[in-house]
């Protein structure tokens, strides 16, 4: 059964809460889904400000954005904590 995009966009912020900064390539082994649907869905949550785009040199990179982690808290994917806005 192919997994949701809202399950991907979970994967993703998760990946990205546990790990750091991240490469598209990075991200793709993680993940494991193809770098196409990866960036498409990159794209999505750097628009809705869940994930920051960093253009460092040479690669760009992502990292988890505060709105990120409150989503991922909403689905209990983290423990619920106080967050300092």
């Amino acid at each position: 059964m192919p997994t949701s995009k809202l399950e991907l966009c979970i994967d993703i912020a998760n990946s990205l809460m546990e790990s750091g900064p991240l490469t598209l390539e990075q991200l793709t082994s993680l993940v494991e889904v193809n770098s196409q649907s990866l960036e498409k869905q990159l794209e999505f949550l750097v628009d809705q400000e869940m994930v920051k785009k960093e253009n460092t040199e040479p690669n760009v990179t992502y990292t988890i954005a505060m709105r990120g982690i409150r989503v991922l808290k909403f689905f209990k994917v983290l423990p619920s904590t106080r967050i300092e806005a």
